[in-house]
């Protein structure tokens, strides 16, 4: 199972190396506490083009893997939980997907955005009311570390380190999620 773990692990990191020169750390954790790996990343620079320079990210992943019900049967290895986030020059979160399910996070189990904006919407009288999107768990749907990187360089003009980043980004989604 080590050898499924490491190759999802590089998979992972060769995702990551598209926008960024970061990498991916495998966080270190009492073996009591936790078999699972979670590898992160946190405040990795992007090179952007045009009025996105100056982003980064942070990619938090929770990987689970193990034997399925025989004891030599290898069972895939699966994200268990994640955090993406883009952040801009100064730090301030734009954007953050997370999905962490179980009684070890607080809010929802299921996979949703938080955007840092809030809208002003009208009100019946012609006022304004705040809605602060930040606060709200909008649902998403699982989201890949493939779609998110993919979304970086297509829709905020995050510029490919790699120049096979298309080939990368296929090969991993033809793979499933994570």
């Amino acid at each position: 199972m080590k050898a499924a773990i490491d190759g999802r692990i590089e998979r992972l990191q060769a995702l990551v190396g598209c926008i960024t020169h970061a990498r991916l750390l495998r966080q270190r954790r009492p073996r009591e506490v936790a078999v699972d790996p979670v590898l992160s990343v946190r405040g990795a620079r992007i090179s952007g083009v045009g009025g996105v320079s100056g982003l980064s990210l942070d990619v938090t992943i929770t990987l689970r893997g193990g034997l399925g019900q025989r004891d030599d049967a290898p069972r895939r290895v699966v994200a268990a939980a994640y955090t993406y986030a883009l952040r801009d020059r100064n730090g301030t979160e734009l954007l953050a997907y997370h999905w962490h399910p179980g009684d070890d996070f607080l809010g929802p189990d299921d996979p949703h955005v938080h955007v840092s904006a809030a809208l002003r919407p009208a009100l019946p009288n012609g006022d304004r009311a705040v809605l602060p999107l930040d606060m709200l768990h909008l649902a998403t749907g699982a989201v890949s570390l493939t779609a998110f990187v993919r979304m970086l360089i297509e829709e905020f003009g995050a510029r490919p380190l790699a120049d096979d980043w298309r080939d990368r980004l296929d090969a991993t989604a033809a793979l499933g999620h994570i």
